[in-house]
């Protein structure tokens, strides 16, 4: 016996429907994202400072960068976009939104700190001490961001006396991370947007 299939043609209502739901669809799937994360390094356009939770959405390994969603707080109202890249050292992906909250209230302390160098050949050790491997040279009047206080040895003087300071994990603007004696470094705090040294 020979089966008779039958086509029923769709209505105009359900293409209609279809074409509705399929952009929905897409832009749900487009707005996921792969965790939370603190802005390390603050944000020059949009001025985000540093400490802020912000949704990831995106690693790109081939343009070094993340892309964040913006904060309600800090988007203007003439702009039409809601995403910002970050490079990839400036932002530290966490994972849940409580999780991130935590690391934030652990960092605020000195998010907005920052450090600039005042002597040129600075070193940035491995390790929170003096005979520690040196990983980079820092210029004069280099920044760096503050990210935590260290405990450790502080260099002695040529007088034999310890140097006055403390240690601090630090970052370069170019992503270096170690540890840094405070005792050449002038800090300041600055809360986004544009990185303007004023000395004093």
């Amino acid at each position: 016996m020979r089966r008779i299939y039958r086509f029923f043609p769709f209505s105009s209502f359900f293409w209609a429907l279809l074409g509705a739901l399929i952009p929905l669809f897409l832009g749900s799937c487009s707005e996921k994202i792969l965790g939370w994360g603190i802005l390390l390094w603050s944000a020059e356009e949009p001025a985000v400072p540093s400490g802020t939770v912000l949704p990831v959405y995106i690693k790109s390994n081939i343009n070094q960068v993340w892309v964040a969603g913006i904060p309600e707080t800090y988007q203007r109202t003439e702009q039409t976009i809601d995403k910002f890249e970050i490079p990839l050292a400036k932002l530290e992906l966490v994972g849940s939104k409580s999780t991130a909250q935590k690391r934030a209230d652990r960092f605020a302390g000195l998010a907005l700190t920052y450090g600039e160098t005042l002597q040129d050949g600075l070193p940035i050790r491995a390790e929170p001490d003096n005979a520690s491997r040196r990983t980079y040279r820092l210029r004069i009047g280099e920044v760096v961001k503050i990210l935590e206080e260290a405990p450790g040895n502080p260099p002695i003087s040529t007088t034999g006396s310890p140097l006055s300071g403390l240690w601090y994990k630090v970052l370069t603007e170019n992503g270096s991370i170690g540890y840094c004696f405070s005792y050449r470094l002038r800090l300041f705090n600055h809360s986004g947007g544009p990185l303007t040294i004023v000395h004093a």
